[in-house]
């Protein structure tokens, strides 16, 4: 027996990897209304967001819960936020490299892993066309790598939802 060589290279195998991960992009967990009194819950100084009813969000560490307000820390500052104007309180981490930059990080990696997929479907190649591979695998796994760092950015990022809004579209 002789072995075969495969018709299509790579591309096909990285589309569906593509693919597959801009379809992992869209799942998110969605948290049920209500559970005011799990934001008492967290400890104080956890890192936490508050968006408000018009969109603007506001970080700071975690202080207290009261009855009808959150109160945070935030930039030396107790702020209070009444909980009829808050749409959203969710904790985060600080921010490390990979969460500052995920696209520049996701695209070197990217860059890497296409690079190297390039080389080894080069490897062999007869027809003169075969160093064309290394650019295009380089160029997809860059695009690859940035949408998977942007992806994985948000779903890491976003931390656990502790409370939102029962009128929350």
């Amino acid at each position: 027996m002789t072995a075969q060589k495969s018709e299509g290279g790579c591309l096909p195998w990285l589309m569906g990897v593509v693919i597959c991960l801009g379809a992992l992009s869209g799942l998110h967990a969605e948290v049920p209304p209500g559970h005011w009194e799990k934001v008492g819950q967290l400890e104080q100084g956890t890192c936490t967001r508050v968006v408000l009813m018009d969109g603007e969000r506001r970080e700071g560490g975690f202080v207290e819960l009261l009855p009808d307000s959150i109160v945070i820390l935030s930039d030396g500052n107790r702020i209070a936020f009444e909980k009829s104007n808050v749409r959203e309180v969710r904790t985060f981490e600080p921010p490390s490299i990979w969460k500052r930059r995920p696209g520049l990080v996701g695209t070197g990696i990217g860059a890497g892993i296409g690079l190297a997929v390039g080389a080894l479907a080069y490897q062999g190649d007869e027809s003169g066309w075969g160093w064309a591979t290394i650019p295009m695998a380089t160029l997809i796994g860059a695009g690859s790598g940035l949408l998977v760092g942007k992806v994985t950015r948000d779903l890491t990022s976003v931390g656990e939802i502790v409370y939102r809004a029962a009128d929350n579209p």
